[in-house]
């Protein structure tokens, strides 16, 4: 894959905010320990001050490649790789305090975006088969990795996070929340070819295409052009609404459509009708079939005599996907997202 087309799609994400700069500012696809895609013009870009002539100098080649910061101090250049190799350095300044990148190496740089099917880790939530001795075998300095953090937002953005500062060298220390389709993809092809391999893994589990889609794109497609119309439309006309705000009017009316509350059926001592369900388990084999949605569950349990007067925690696990949770009718606590132990 060439660099240019693989990180095309984070450009308009990552340039930072103008301003007054000491030294050459790089987004966090530039770092340490990174890989640069092998034989290509690889694009290189960057903030400074307005005006500043931006050099950068590459020690494959000792190269020199030079650009100009435009009026919101952005600039952009491209610089010649050579075949697979490194380790090297690169080098970015504008004639004051200079970035260096060390431990640069030359070689395939892949995208590794996806569902939780590609965001599921080699340990964490993820745990694949024998993860102990993955993780305790996963010493391979050739492959690197950068994790996108997650983030959400209805207007194109300027920068971007990544965890640990930008990119990790594979190692038992940073594989185990790393992607595990991601790692053993790359481990294969590191082992069979011998090229060093650049992973940015930027997943979110059961998020949909159109959400990583551009509005343009969406627009010309007959299916959303009319929804998107009418968001275009509301912006004119109605205060905007954070994303928290419309969860919360969401969870209202989910909330006065649901049985549960209704005239408190869930909290009604008469538990005629009820069905039981061995937990945990997910619903498909629990007798609910394809069902999604909301389910009420109870269980009476006995307190000991000899409890009186002491606190007592309830721990349900994780659940997929959120809980509200209450003790004899009385809320006690709510936790979202699958990820999430529940205490």
């Amino acid at each position: 894959m060439n660099l240019k087309k693989c990180l095309s799609i984070l450009i308009g994400s990552v340039l930072l905010n103008a301003g007054a700069f000491a030294k050459v500012i790089m987004p966090g696809v530039f770092s340490d320990n990174m890989v640069l895609q092998q034989k290509t013009m690889a694009r290189v870009w960057g903030k400074a001050n307005a005006g500043k002539t931006v050099t950068i100098t590459s020690s494959w080649n000792n190269k020199t490649y030079t650009t100009i910061a435009d009026a919101d101090g952005n600039w952009k250049t491209k610089i010649k790789t050579p075949s697979y190799g490194g380790p090297y350095q690169v080098t970015i300044t504008d004639g004051s305090e200079p970035v260096v990148l060390n431990n640069v190496l030359i070689g395939e740089v892949w995208i590794c975006s996806g569902q939780s099917n590609m965001e599921m880790p080699v340990a964490g939530w993820g745990q694949v088969n024998n993860y102990k001795e993955e993780i305790a075998n996963a010493n391979y300095p050739e492959i690197r990795l950068l994790q996108v953090s997650q983030a959400t937002s209805l207007t194109p953005q300027t920068n971007i996070k990544v965890a640990n500062n930008g990119w990790m060298v594979c190692s038992p220390q940073t594989i185990g929340e790393f992607s595990s389709v991601a790692y053993f993809f790359a481990r294969e092809i590191n082992k069979q070819v011998k090229i060093p391999i650049g992973l940015i893994s930027s997943n979110w589990g059961g998020t949909m295409i159109e959400a990583w889609s551009d509005e343009n794109t969406l627009t010309n497609n007959p299916v959303f052009s009319a929804q998107i119309k009418q968001q275009q439309e509301s912006a004119k006309t109605e205060m905007p609404l954070t994303f928290a705000q419309k969860m919360d009017a969401w969870n209202k009316l989910a909330a006065a459509a649901d049985w549960g509350y209704t005239n408190n059926n869930a909290f009604n001592p008469d538990t005629a009708g009820w069905r039981s369900m061995l937990l945990p388990q997910f619903f498909e084999k629990g007798g609910l079939g394809d069902f999604d949605g909301v389910v009420w569950f109870r269980k009476k349990i006995i307190i000991p005599a000899a409890w009186a007067g002491q606190d007592v925690k309830i721990s349900l696990g994780k659940i997929d996907d959120n809980e509200i949770t209450f003790f004899n009718s009385k809320k006690i606590g709510a936790t979202d997202g699958y990820t999430q132990s529940r205490n």
